[in-house]
């Protein structure tokens, strides 16, 4: 067993579940409030508050495992996709991978940490041979060092850190039912969009749209009738009542105040929108014998009433939240819901993690 942490800006998750990529068993979720300042765009700044919040929560759910795989949200993380010839024995590919990162990143590569995940199935070059498509991460040494003084300060053995975009890959990939069919994910969180356009077990192109559910629940917050204080008070009321519509700039003839209320959150979504058509306008243009037959939504944002229709219509490709979750188990304690979707991120790190690894650690392990 393993139990599987993302710090947000806004909240901590914690999945306690099997270690395993064969279907693992989610046996518990838990989750907080992140502390304030205690994190900045991934980096651990504040760590004895994180440490004792993490260990106070896995004490209160009864959690006693200390292995801990990471899955990092961070805008510093970069990616790159390339080809490497299939080395025999899979340490052999690293060094394969390592040489080609100064091309693939303009940075100073001393200061970086990187790694990769195989992506599809090995190809033939028309000289006979084999290559391996590969996506490589690159994250900042400083960025997954402070997770190993996270770690420390909280009394736990580092398994695996992932990076949030990967994991969120390896549960999308598995909720393709056809491998000719191209599905694009949209994971809506509080204040932005992870969109993944996936085939083939194979990652066609990722992008961050930075708008989440912040659309909805700003002018929820702003108008005085709807009777919110907080963005969990405004979250609540988008799920269990419909106030967004099915359609961007409704028309309200009869001058209906409470109308011309629901209008002015629906067409605030029209940033959110605006941002993900764009990226299927972009993706149409490399991929134009390849359309996108499917958006699955997943997130925060799912569990918003009327989302699918919005999206459904506006984007012009039929929208939907899968009712369960191929290659996750779930133990019979735990309830399958939009609730439970929010954790994606976490569940997918066991699968084939990033595997980001401390320049001291892998010194240590190199001796």
């Amino acid at each position: 067993k393993v139990i599987v942490v993302r710090i947000g800006t806004n909240e901590v998750q914690i999945v306690h579940m099997e270690h395993t990529a064969n279907y693992p068993t989610v046996y518990g979720c838990v989750r907080f409030p992140t502390p304030e300042n205690a994190v900045k765009d991934g980096m651990i700044i504040e760590v004895t508050e994180l440490a004792t919040c993490i260990r106070k929560a896995c004490a209160d759910k009864g959690i006693r495992t200390k292995d801990v795989i990471f899955t990092v949200a961070s805008g510093k993380i970069a990616s790159r996709e390339t080809s490497v010839p299939i080395a025999k024995k899979k340490r052999k590919t690293q060094p394969l991978v390592m040489a080609k990162v100064s091309d693939l990143f303009p940075i100073d590569v001393e200061k970086y940490i990187f790694s990769y995940v195989e992506q599809g199935e090995p190809k033939k070059t028309e000289e006979g041979g084999l290559i391996q498509d590969v996506m490589v991460f690159a994250a900042p040494s400083d960025l997954i060092d402070s997770y190993y003084t996270l770690a420390n300060a909280a009394g736990l053995h580092i398994e695996s850190i992932d990076a949030d975009g990967n994991a969120v890959f390896q549960v999308m990939r598995r909720q393709v039912k056809s491998k000719e069919g191209v599905t694009m994910s949209i994971q809506i969180n509080q204040s932005a969009t992870l969109v993944n356009i996936i085939s083939d077990n194979k990652l066609l192109l990722q992008r961050v749209v930075p708008y989440g559910i912040n659309v909805f629940t700003e002018v929820l917050l702003q108008e005085p009738v709807f009777q919110v204080q907080t963005e969990e008070e405004a979250y609540t009321l988008l799920k269990r009542n419909r106030v967004i519509l099915h359609n961007l700039n409704s028309e309200n003839p009869e001058n209906n105040p409470s109308l011309d209320k629901r209008i002015e959150v629906t067409d605030n979504a029209s940033y959110l929108i605006g941002n993900i058509g764009r990226v299927i306008e972009y993706y149409n243009s490399k991929y134009k014998a390849r359309p996108i037959q499917e958006i699955i939504c997943m997130g925060k944002g799912c569990a918003v009433a009327g989302i699918h229709e919005l999206l459904s219509n506006e984007l012009g490709i039929q929208t939907h939240t899968p009712e369960e979750l191929a290659g996750v188990r779930f133990n019979r304690k735990v309830n399958i819901n939009a609730y439970i979707l929010q954790y994606i991120n976490c569940f997918g790190a066991v699968f084939d993690s990033v595997h980001f690894v401390s320049n001291a650690v892998r010194q240590k392990e190199e001796k």
